[in-house]
């Protein structure tokens, strides 16, 4: 305490004073409100008026003068919106001119009636006819009136000139807040139109993934897909080739695993575009560096801003177990080995540029034969940047360490990779797309 300083005060004793208390609530309620009949209800309190009693509330928003719609209409504790709110057609809020309110709202300044009689009203009938004064604030859209909130009482001269000085004062922080909750609905509205559109964009991703593995007579696939978002930026498929007959078409097969830059709709978007090139890219390419080569030229072909992909391509024929392969910028597939660490292969030869970005890829195939004893772990970066707490990322050593002294079959791997993954970043979400594919010959 300053040396000298004192003070006295006497409090006054505010425990039997209702309505402070009432408008503390209120004030409460308005701030918190996230929609129009909170504010409008917490309103109504600040202008001693129950939320049940009368009032009617109209948008006048870019009318004619005199013309308005009427978007909440309360009397004697009875909502009647649901009758004006459609014209005969079924429209919503549809418009009205004339009658008490048409007058009132013909002119922008505010209005006390302290003698009212409305009697066959065009719009409200005899709804009207018990009130005797009313008192209507005009609510500022910017340097406009954009509506109207009208409160009315059984009694004559119920409302005084100060009564409206404070609704007009009160009616500009309502105007406040209920912009504000306009803005939260729209937002609500916004975001639940983009969850639904990211789904849908979802699903249909998820159509262009292979329906179901393949299973062969002389190899076996597991998989694991993940995305950070809904919709992801990841892709595989195993293609069958051949001239159409079984044997053929279960002999051949092109491998395939992408990842677009960054994550979400923009990703699967170029995804879905990345799909329909390999649709329509020639299968009968010399090899996958040729594959490649061809689908960076399509991407290269479209106006997009961003068509930066990673892809490792793959010929593989089953029956010899000979895997042809090319890396367009993407993370070396891993061979796992029956037999401890040491036999750990990493496919990194023959690398090339990502997708889309330059005029070549510049990959050059290389070939790798597999055998009955290993496995062919594909993957996404989103695997290799899992984060633990500290920001330490998995790393394709966090693979192998996972698998070194594994000695079961493909899903055993893939399992024990992705437990590995789990336990590497704890509590943390995934900030990427995550995918893999372990293949296994027979």
């Amino acid at each position: 305490m300053v040396s000298g300083v004192t003070h006295q005060a006497e409090y006054v004793d505010l425990s039997g004073r209702s309505r402070v208390w009432k408008y503390m609530d209120a004030v409460r309620m308005m701030e918190a409100a996230d929609d129009l009949q909170t504010v409008l209800n917490a309103y109504l309190i600040l202008n001693d008026t129950d939320p049940k009693r009368p009032f009617i509330r109209v948008h006048t928003e870019n009318l004619p003068a005199g013309h308005f719609r009427i978007s909440r209409a309360i009397s004697d504790s009875t909502d009647h919106a649901g009758r004006f709110d459609r014209d005969d057609e079924g429209n919503f809020l549809p418009v009205h001119s004339g009658g008490i309110i048409g007058e009132i709202v013909a002119t922008p300044e505010p209005k006390l009636i302290s003698n009212l009689v409305v009697e066959n009203d065009p719009i409200f009938g005899n709804l009207l006819s018990s009130y005797r004064s009313l008192m209507a604030a005009p609510l500022l859209f910017g340097d406009h009136v954009g509506s109207w909130v009208i409160v009315f009482s059984t009694q004559q001269n119920r409302y005084t000139p100060q009564h409206l000085e404070n609704h007009i004062v009160r009616a500009s922080m309502l105007m406040n807040h209920m912009r504000a909750a306009m803005i939260t609905e729209e937002l609500r509205r916004a975001n639940a139109w983009i969850h639904n559109e990211v789904n849908d964009i979802a699903q249909l991703q998820r159509t262009m993934l292979p329906k179901e593995l393949p299973q062969t007579e002389s190899f076996r696939c597991v998989s694991h897909y993940n995305t950070f978002h809904e919709a992801g930026g990841d892709y595989f498929d195993l293609i069958p080739l051949g001239d159409g007959t079984d044997s053929e078409r279960s002999r051949h097969w092109v491998i395939l695993l992408a990842d677009a830059a960054g994550h979400g709709p923009a990703a699967a978007t170029l995804i879905a575009i990345l799909h329909a090139f390999v649709q329509a890219a020639p299968i009968d390419a010399s090899g996958p560096a040729e594959f490649l080569e061809n689908l960076n030229t399509r991407l290269r072909s479209t106006r997009l801003r961003q068509t930066l992909i990673t892809a490792f391509a793959a010929y593989y024929d089953s029956e010899t177990c000979e895997l042809r392969y090319a890396l367009a910028g993407h993370p070396a597939p891993i061979v796992h080995q029956k037999g401890g660490p040491h036999h750990l292969n990493q496919l990194d030869k023959g690398r090339g540029f990502p997708l889309g970005i330059v005029e070549r890829v510049a990959c050059e195939e290389e070939t790798f034969t597999l055998d009955h004893d290993t496995s062919l772990v594909l993957y996404t970066d989103g695997i290799m940047e899992a984060a633990g707490p500290g920001g330490e990322l998995f790393g394709s050593e966090g693979i192998q360490e996972a698998i070194a002294n594994v000695e079961g079959d493909e899903q055993t791997i893939l399992d024990r990779i992705l437990a590995a993954v789990e336990h590497h970043q704890q509590d943390l979400e995934p900030q990427d797309d995550q995918t893999m594919l372990v293949i296994k010959p027979k």
